[in-house]
């Protein structure tokens, strides 16, 4: 703090998941006055890998969150390194190889992985993992039951199964919530395959996900509640353009 010379008075210290939530909330809301489900869905942050908000006149309510350790971020990014990659940085070849994946295969594959994670049958809103060690520790587990496995159907596996889950789990949350207007935020969402699905949901209103979701946004949605808070009346007027900001990242 006293590096950057900020007073310890001014400090606002906000959730991880909140600020997803904002993020994508204030940035691509329809407008201001409409109900909206605000998604999030990562690895995980400050004890928690997914929540469902509901959205109105620039409030958000939390309907559900999901405890770390029940992470499809989780499972995506251990089956990358797996595989050989780099996790949380390389997950976009996982998706591009699972277009030459076969289904005769892939499908054996992706019910593999439904043994592993899947919504919480006492509440859809959740995930719930299955295996004992929780979804960030499944490494040895993908190692017994995928020994010799080739590759690009691993990757078509488990890129069926994400596809799926998020289909479930956002069909869902419309359903419970009546609301047809769905924006969305967090790592898991950088997965283009994946939302060009959820945006084909039958009934599905309006559709998007926040620009870079993954972690590296959560400042617009920290600053962005912020002043909705210090400002009321002036949180309807909070809108995002463009993240081409140019060099001096002028935000006035």
């Amino acid at each position: 703090i006293n590096q950057f010379c900020f007073k310890s008075d001014s400090i606002k210290r906000t959730n991880h998941h909140l600020n997803h939530a904002a993020a994508a909330y204030f940035g691509c809301r329809k407008n201001h006055h409409e109900k909206h489900l605000v998604l999030t869905l990562d690895g995980g942050g400050d004890g928690i890998c997914s929540s469902v908000y509901i959205a109105e006149d620039s409030k958000l309510q939390l309907l559900a969150c999901t405890p770390s350790g029940n992470s499809l971020g989780n499972l995506y990014s251990r089956v990358t390194y797996f595989m050989g990659m780099t996790p949380h940085e390389h997950e976009y070849k996982l998706m591009g190889l699972a277009a030459y994946g076969k289904k005769e295969y892939s499908e054996k594959i992706s019910k593999k992985f439904s043994t592993y994670l899947g919504l919480d049958p006492s509440n859809p809103l959740k995930f719930k993992s299955f295996v004992q060690e929780g979804t960030y520790r499944i490494v040895p587990r993908l190692a017994r039951d995928f020994y010799r496995t080739r590759f690009d159907n691993l990757a078509a596996g488990m890129q069926d199964f994400a596809e799926d889950i998020l289909i479930k789990w956002i069909t869902s949350a419309i359903n419970i919530t009546g609301i047809k207007k769905v924006v969305a935020a967090g790592g898991v969402f950088m997965n283009v395959k994946a939302n060009k699905r959820i945006a084909e949901i039958p009934g599905l209103e309006f559709f998007d996900v926040f620009p870079s979701c993954g972690d590296e946004t959560l400042p617009f949605g920290a600053v962005w509640l912020h002043e909705a808070n210090l400002n009321p009346k002036k949180a309807k007027d909070i809108k995002f353009e463009s993240l081409y900001l140019g060099p001096n990242g002028d935000f006035d």
